[in-house]
C-alpha cells in the first residue's frame, strides 16, 4: 500500500497493489484519521473496475461480479434473491485472500487426496455470518481447513436482498485441491 500518514495515521489517498512483476492496482480511496472513507474503488489483477464501495455512506456505489463459482440461495420458504449478497472488494479480492489464507493439508498431501470441498453459511440480513457447514466433503483435513478459511473470509459481506430490504440468504464457496503439491 501506498499513502501518507498525518501523526502516525493513514490520512490520505492510498493505493493498494497486487503483488508481483507488474505494479498494478488493487484498490484506491481515502483514508481519514486511520478510516476507510468515501468511495473506494477496487480492480481485478486485468485492470477492470470491478466494485465501487462508499465507506461512509456504507452502501455499494457500483458492482460488476463477472465470475464467481460462489452461489447464493435463499433461506428455505424465501422469496427468490432479487440481488445477490456481494464481497466488498469485489469477488477477485476474495478470491485472492482465500488463496493467500489455504493451505494444503499434510494428511491430503500424504494421501493424494484431491477434489472440491464445498462450504455453506448463512449470511444474514445484518452482514453477519453463521450456521457454517460442509455440504461436499473431501476428507482427510480438507474439510476442517475449508471451514477454518471460509471462517477467516467472513468479514465484508453485504447481505442480499429482496424488494430493496437485506434478507438472510445461503453462500456456497467451493474450494478446489485438484493437484497434490510436490507431486
Amino acid at each position: 500500500m501506498a499513502g501518507f500518514y498525518n501523526q502516525g495515521r493513514k490520512d490520505s489517498i492510498w493505493h493498494q497493489y497486487y503483488y508481483g512483476r507488474d505494479i498494478k492496482v488493487q484498490a484506491k480511496g481515502r483514508y481519514r484519521n486511520d478510516e476507510q472513507v468515501g468511495v473506494w474503488e477496487f480492480y481485478t489483477y486485468d485492470g477492470k473496475l470491478e466494485q465501487q464501495y462508499d465507506y461512509t455512506r456504507r452502501q455499494l456505489v457500483m458492482n460488476d461480479p463477472d465470475k464467481t463459482n460462489i452461489t447464493f440461495r435463499p433461506l428455505a420458504g424465501g422469496a427468490a434473491l432479487e440481488l445477490n449478497p456481494v464481497y466488498i472488494g469485489g469477488f477477485s479480492a476474495l478470491a485472492r485472500l482465500m488463496s493467500q489464507t489455504i493451505s494444503y493439508p499434510v494428511q491430503a498431501v500424504r494421501n493424494r487426496v484431491s477434489g472440491t470441498a464445498i462450504v455453506a453459511f448463512t449470511l444474514e440480513a445484518d452482514g453477519k455470518t453463521s450456521n457454517y457447514r460442509v455440504v461436499q466433503s473431501v476428507g482427510s483435513g480438507i474439510d476442517e481447513e475449508v471451514m477454518r478459511v471460509a471462517q477467516v473470509v467472513s468479514a465484508g459481506w453485504l447481505p442480499a436482498s429482496v424488494a430493496g430490504r437485506p434478507v438472510a440468504a445461503e453462500v456456497q464457496m467451493p474450494f478446489e485441491f485438484l493437484s497434490v503439491p510436490g507431486r
